[in-house]
Parts: C-alpha cells; structure tokens; sequence
C-alpha cells in the first residue's frame, strides 16, 4: 500500500466516529423529514403507508395562516436586517472612543443576547401594556391623543404586535452583532486607514469605502444569521403572544410546532418546514450569487 494511501485510510478511520453521529443525529432525521412530506401521517405514528405526493405542500401554499406568518417573518427578518446596519454605526463609533469606556457598552449591549429569555418576554410583557412602561411614557410625553397604542394594548392588535416582537428581537440581537462587527473592524489593516487619511477621505468614506469591503466576509455571514433568526424565529413570539391575537402574529416555526404537537399533523408540518427552508435557501442562495457575480 502506498504511503498516501495509507494516509488517507487512517485518516478517514479517524473520520468516522464523527460521520456516524452525523448520520445518526443529521443526515438520517433530514431523511425522514423529507419523505414524511409525502405521506399522510398523523402525530408519531410512523407508519409511511399513505402515499399522497405534493398533497401535503399543496395544502401548505393554500393555507393563508402560512403566508401570514412567512410576511411577519419576512417583517421581523427586515428589522434584522436593518439592526445590521445599527450595529455598523455602533461598533465604529466603539472603536473610536476610549477603550474602557467601550468595553463597559459592550457588556451592557450584550446582556441582552446572555439574559434568560423567558426573562426578557417577561419584562417586555409589562412594558408593553396598556398600563406599563411604554403608555406610561407615551402620556408622560403628552402623545396620547395620537393614539400609538390601540385599546386592545399594542400585543392585541396587528401591525403594532409584529412591529413589538421585531423590536424586542432588535434589543435581543444588537449587541450580539456590535461586538462581532467592532472586532472585524478591528482586523481592518492601519495601511488601508493611513492611505484614506492620507487621500484626505472623510470619516464616511473612509467606514463605506475601506472599512467595510475589508469585513464583507463578516457582513455576509451576520447577514445570513440575521435573515435565518427572522424567518425562524420562536422564542420571542411563543413567549409573548403565541402567535395572537388569534394568529395575527403566526411565524412559520410556531406554525409547525402547533400542528406538529397540538394538531397532530405531523406530515403537514414537514411539508410547511421543508417549504420554508426551501424559500429562505433559496433567498441566501440568490444573494450569495449576486455577490459572487458582482465580484
């Protein structure tokens, strides 16, 4: 046996321990998920006697409950989105003032993301009442009579209760994405600086034209996070509404959940998860094309 051979023979032996908790825990459920998609199967019963095709997706893309949820995810993913670009404008602005003084915003900007959510959902609740913080400051400011909360409460209306969990879900991230993006900067080479001082650029151009085509490797992929946190959210919307009122604030991953484990529809909740994935790959795929073409 060759040397490299024998390299390559040892080298997979070490491989494969990993390959088959991979395949256990990963490629076989990916699997089955697929082809439950196919099937009429109710609850847990994995029998895979009922063949029923595309039946499954074509109750999927005629349900308005998934549509509603697939535009509050595609709400919630833009406000992302969105943060993103606060998060820029912050970790240049921590990267420019005193160290120690950054260091202490950045422990306070990410409490958010380390902080228990059931925690958070909590505390948002309270603030969110017709009688809680929020309408507390809205009176105090002398704005009541333009009626920014409705009478229901702004997590008893629509759009005021998709706009509330984007939010909270904005609070939750931004410091997540401050800290990532204020280190990038700080990989950016002092060559690339000096010369833009140098060729006199602004502080904008300098951030727009240097700085950030430095970190788009990191951009891309907090972008894509940022896409995959929107349109999969759970947490925050199961713990301050469960999708109310009624399901005006459905997102997809809740959406599967319900019919997966209260309806027991088991095969038309893979159908309406192996869509959405399908959409949101498709989505970043769109993008990282456009990048690669750009390029």
């Amino acid at each position: 046996m060759k040397l490299k051979t024998r390299y390559n023979v040892i080298g997979y032996t070490f491989l494969l321990p990993f390959l088959t908790i991979l395949s256990i825990f990963i490629f076989i459920p990916v699997f089955f998920t697929l082809l439950m998609g196919f099937y009429d199967i109710e609850g847990f019963r994995y029998s895979f006697e009922r063949f029923v095709g595309l039946k499954n997706f074509e109750i999927v893309l005629a349900d308005p409950v998934y549509w509603r949820s697939l535009l509050n995810a595609t709400i919630v993913a833009i406000f992302n989105l969105l943060t993103l670009f606060i998060a820029i404008l912050l970790a240049e602005l921590l990267s420019i003032i005193n160290r120690r003084y950054a260091n202490i915003v950045e422990a306070v900007l990410f409490l958010s993301f380390v902080l228990p959510l059931i925690v958070s959902a909590w505390v948002w609740r309270q603030i969110f009442r017709t009688d809680g913080v929020l309408g507390f400051f809205i009176n105090a400011l002398g704005l009541s009579s333009l009626n920014l909360i409705p009478p229901e409460g702004v997590l008893g209306a629509y759009p005021h209760v998709i706009i509330s969990i984007a939010i909270v879900e904005v609070w939750y991230i931004l410091g997540f994405l401050t800290i990532i993006l204020r280190t990038a900067l700080s990989e950016v080479p002092r060559d690339y600086l000096e010369a833009a001082k140098i060729d006199g650029a602004t502080w904008w151009q300098t951030l727009t034209k240097v700085k950030i085509p430095c970190i788009s490797p990191t951009l891309t992929l907090l972008m894509f996070l940022c896409l995959i946190w929107g349109y999969f959210i759970f947490d925050i919307v199961f713990m301050l509404t469960y999708g109310g009122p009624g399901t005006e604030s459905q997102v997809p991953a809740l959406w599967m959940i319900i019919n997966a484990f209260r309806l027991n529809k088991s095969s038309y909740a893979t159908a309406m998860t192996v869509l959405t994935i399908a959409i949101v790959g498709g989505l970043i795929f769109s993008i990282l094309m456009i990048r690669m073409l750009k390029r």
